[in-house]
C-alpha cells in the first residue's frame, strides 16, 4: 500500500500545475489497475484508507494552487457534489448531459471497485475422477459466463 501511495504522490507532484483534467486521466488508471489487482481479498477497509490518503494529497494539490483564496473557494472549484456523495474531484467537460449541464470527469475511488472473490475449490475434487466430471463442469460454465458478462461490459465502454 505505502509503495502504491507513494506513487500516487510522484503522479501528483510531476503534474503539480497540470489543468485538473490531466491530474484525473493520469490517476484514474492508476487507482484502477491496483484495485483490481487487490479486489481479489478482503480489501474494502484498505481501500477506504487509501481513498483518504489520496484525497488529502489531492486536497494539498488544489490549496497549493490557489495560496490566497479561502477553503472555501477551493472546494467548490474542484470539489463537487454526485449524489449523496461530496466531495468528489472533478472537472467539467466538453460534452453536454440531457439536461444541458457539462458532464464531469471524476476521479475514480479504490472502494467503488467491487471485491470479487474467487470460489474455492473442495479439497477432494479431482479433475482426472469421473466422479467429478459435473463439479468441474460446473466450474467452466461459471468462468464462462464471467468472463461473457466481463467482455460485454469491455464492449459498452
Amino acid at each position: 500500500m505505502q509503495s502504491f501511495l507513494q506513487k500516487v504522490r510522484d503522479v501528483i507532484r510531476r503534474l503539480w500545475s497540470a489543468p485538473q483534467h490531466q491530474l484525473i486521466d493520469a490517476l484514474n488508471p492508476v487507482i484502477t489497475g491496483w484495485a483490481n489487482y487487490h479486489r481479489h481479498i478482503v480489501a474494502q477497509e484498505t481501500f477506504s484508507k487509501v481513498d483518504s490518503h489520496i484525497w488529502y494529497a489531492i486536497w494539498q494539490w488544489a490549496k497549493r494552487r490557489h495560496p490566497k483564496k479561502p477553503p472555501e473557494w477551493v472546494m467548490r472549484r474542484y470539489f463537487h457534489q454526485i449524489g449523496l456523495r461530496r466531495w468528489v474531484f472533478g472537472a467539467d467537460t466538453d460534452q453536454l448531459d440531457d439536461c444541458g449541464r457539462p458532464l464531469l470527469r471524476t476521479l475514480r475511488t479504490a472502494a467503488s471497485v467491487p471485491i470479487k472473490r474467487h470460489p474455492k475449490i473442495q479439497s477432494d475434487a479431482n479433475p482426472y475422477d469421473r466422479a467429478w466430471h459435473s463439479y468441474f463442469a460446473q466450474r467452466a460454465a461459471i468462468r464462462s459466463r464471467v468472463f461473457r458478462a466481463r467482455r460485454t461490459d469491455l464492449g459498452r465502454s
